[in-house]
């Protein structure tokens, strides 16, 4: 019997050893600091969550901010003891999540330590695009922060004024839009211009054609009609005859007026 208990002892020692190193690696990781991480939805303009935070843990509430953009919020312990609240960059927040940094960036106006109730002072704008962290630390990671000792109970509420992004699309649709339309009408005004000058100029040739064939209606002369007198001609010393006048047409050779069958002037006239 003696031996089998020996055996049994020798079998108990490694197993204590090895849960008594199991519980100093689990101590030492609460230590460091367990935290949990959630993105806050830009699509919601206002988001409130009701945690419980255990001692030794953190939470960090992720926002993606423009300058453009605004953020708003208040954190509230309702049971347990003063934690601490701070509002930082990712590359903040990732200091802090490092177990070798006590002393982390953040922004001061928007951040408290040994805190029970916290609310901005004012909506927070950042200078450059980027991710921001809001962490409610309830543990010991700062030599000026709260120790955290006990669970607290939490409620955060967080406002986001995210400004829409600029509708470059429909401003894209308006210039195409516009670009056609004048294409349109440039189009329909160039057409109406050569349609009237296409109709000018056929109006134009119908004219020229209607003269030279226009006929020529004379009444007969009345009994006894002599006819105008003969205009002498240059050289000649007495009355003579008038050359031979041109044929009618458009324009007569001898005078500048326009052919008219129906003028009295172009009736008479010896040169028609």
């Amino acid at each position: 019997m003696a031996f089998p208990m020996t055996m049994h002892k020798t079998r108990f020692v490694p197993f204590a050893l090895a849960l008594w190193f199991t519980c100093i690696l689990v101590l030492s990781g609460t230590g460091a600091g367990a935290g949990t991480e959630t993105s806050v939805p830009t699509e919601t303009k206002k988001t409130s969550y009701d945690i419980m935070l255990g001692k030794g843990n953190y939470m960090a509430y992720q926002v993606h901010l423009r300058p453009v953009d605004k953020l708003y919020a208040t954190i509230k312990v309702g049971q347990g003891d003063e934690i601490d609240v701070y509002t930082m960059s990712a590359k903040d927040f990732a200091d802090y999540k490092s177990t070798t940094s006590v002393n982390v960036g953040y922004v001061q106006q928007l951040s408290k330590e040994h805190m029970k109730y916290l609310e901005y002072p004012s909506k927070f704008s950042p200078e450059t695009e980027g991710d921001y962290f809001i962490v409610l630390d309830n543990l010991v990671k700062t030599t000026s922060g709260a120790v955290g000792t006990t669970d607290v109970v939490c409620t955060t509420t967080i406002d986001l004024y995210i400004e829409p992004p600029f509708p470059w699309w429909a401003v894209g649709v308006a210039v195409v839009i516009v670009v056609v339309l004048l294409s349109v009408f440039m189009f329909m005004w160039w057409q109406k211009k050569k349609k009237a000058e296409l109709d000018e100029a056929d109006k134009q040739k119908k004219r020229m054609e209607a003269a030279k064939t226009r006929p020529i209606f004379l009444p007969p002369p009345p009994p006894g009609f002599q006819g105008p007198a003969p205009i002498p001609t240059m050289g000649s010393t007495g009355a003579g005859t008038a050359t031979g006048a041109p044929p009618p047409s458009s324009t007569c050779k001898a005078c500048p007026h326009i052919y008219d069958a129906t003028s009295g002037n172009c009736i008479s006239c010896e040169y028609r």
